[in-house]
């Protein structure tokens, strides 16, 4: 895992278990996301509200995440943008100060970092403000153009929580939410999968070309051929609760 660094003055940058950028292909780093993204981590086309990503560990779940808002933010001036996370702390050590996160990945598009506010202020008068899964009430008086919602899956009031959100998501004339999130068993999850509004990009841990070969062995050994290895890895939904 990559040491902790700082990308610009002021701005730290931590390490978390998600899978991190080309640091070692300066080259590959240059290019534009559309050309260095791997299958499932561009949206797809068509009309939808809702672009789920539910894929394994290591997919490049969280990169999405910020290319997404990334680009969004440079299309369009003065978005307001919903950072959401199991927890606001994770939020901040994922989504903003993470390895994979803004300052890292993309702190040309972040004018400033607010971490008494909990708010990221990128270019173009846009600002994302991060909200906790387990404090549905939080998400009352607040209206966004974007969401992005991190690991859904294991929020503590998700099915609140998620429809607080879609209360608010109404700003701009096609109001968007993009959840990344490893599968489990989650009313929410279901909730999001049967909308009809929902496009889903599904992946493995094994479809992240950049991974090393040596962890990915390992994986399949540990875990290749048992029910963890299925969800964590192969990044299938586990039968609802209750099921046999």
């Amino acid at each position: 895992m990559p040491a902790a660094r700082c990308s610009q003055p002021g701005f730290g940058v931590i390490s978390t278990d998600e899978e991190g950028p080309h640091e070692d292909r300066p080259d590959e780093a240059r290019k534009p996301w559309s050309q260095r993204a791997h299958d499932g981590q561009l949206e797809p086309g068509g009309d939808h509200d809702t672009w789920l990503i539910l894929a394994g560990r290591g997919f490049g779940k969280t990169q999405a995440g910020v290319e997404w808002i990334a680009e969004q933010v440079l299309a369009r001036p003065n978005l307001r943008i919903a950072l959401v996370s199991a927890t606001v702390e994770e939020a901040r050590d994922v989504m903003v100060l993470g390895i994979s996160g803004f300052l890292a990945l993309r702190p040309e598009v972040v004018e400033k970092w607010v971490p008494s506010r909990g708010e990221v202020h990128f270019v173009g008068g846009s600002i994302g403000k991060l909200f906790s899964g387990a404090n549905p009430e939080r998400f009352r008086g607040f209206q966004h153009h974007l969401a992005w919602c991190d690991e859904l899956a294991k929020w503590r009031k998700a099915m609140d929580s998620w429809d607080n959100l879609q209360f608010g998501l109404r700003l701009g004339e096609h109001p968007k939410a993009l959840v990344t999130t490893t599968p489990a068993s989650s009313e929410a999850l279901e909730t999001i999968l049967a909308d009809r509004h929902t496009v889903v990009t599904r992946g493995t841990t094994f479809d992240n070309p950049h991974l090393p070969k040596r962890f990915l062995d390992k994986m399949l050994e540990l875990h290749g051929h048992t029910h963890k290895g299925r969800v964590e890895l192969y990044g299938e939904m586990p039968p609802p609760a209750g099921a046999l």
